[in-house]
Formats: structure tokens, C-alpha cells, sequence
């Protein structure tokens, strides 16, 4: 059987909407991206996601987490433009 690299795993067990990329370390990045905060903050985000990869059963650690502020640039990639990010490590492959 082959295995699946650990973006796979990330992005079967979020929901969509949730931007994945991999660090130059090997960790992952999940970003969604606002114009308005809405009550949300970058815990609360954290918490959505680790509980999503709980619920897929996805072995991982958190290395941080944060709130990125940039001015409205139209068509601007999600990295960067204002957005809140999870940086984790998964420690299973399937």
C-alpha cells in the first residue's frame, strides 16, 4: 500500500477553504485568510483545527500559532494578505 505524505493527510482531514503549504522544515502551515475578524481570533482558529485533525484521528504537534495583518491589496495570495496561521508537524503517515 502506498503512503501518503503528511500534506494528504492534512488536507483530507480539514475542511475546505483552509489554505495548506509546507514550510522549508518540513512542518505545515494552515492559513484562512479575512478581511473581517468577526469575533475570530488566531486561538480560536488554532482550536478549530486541532480539533478537525482530532476528529480525522491525525497524530500532530502544534510548533505555533498567530495572526498575520497586511493591508488590502486586491488579488493577493492568501500569504499575503491579513490571515491567521497554524504552523504543526504530523508525526503519523498513513
Amino acid at each position: 500500500m502506498k503512503t501518503k505524505s503528511s500534506m494528504s493527510i492534512v488536507r483530507d482531514a480539514l475542511s475546505p477553504g483552509r489554505n495548506i503549504g509546507r514550510k522549508a522544515n518540513g512542518n505545515i502551515v494552515v492559513r484562512r485568510g479575512y478581511f473581517y475578524t468577526n469575533g475570530c481570533t488566531a486561538e480560536k482558529f488554532c482550536e478549530n483545527v486541532a480539533v478537525e485533525l482530532d476528529h480525522a484521528g491525525v497524530k500532530y504537534s502544534i510548533v505555533g500559532h498567530g495572526d498575520h495583518w497586511a493591508p488590502f491589496r486586491g488579488g493577493a495570495s492568501v500569504a499575503n494578505s491579513s490571515h491567521w496561521w497554524v504552523e504543526l508537524r504530523v508525526e503519523n503517515t498513513l
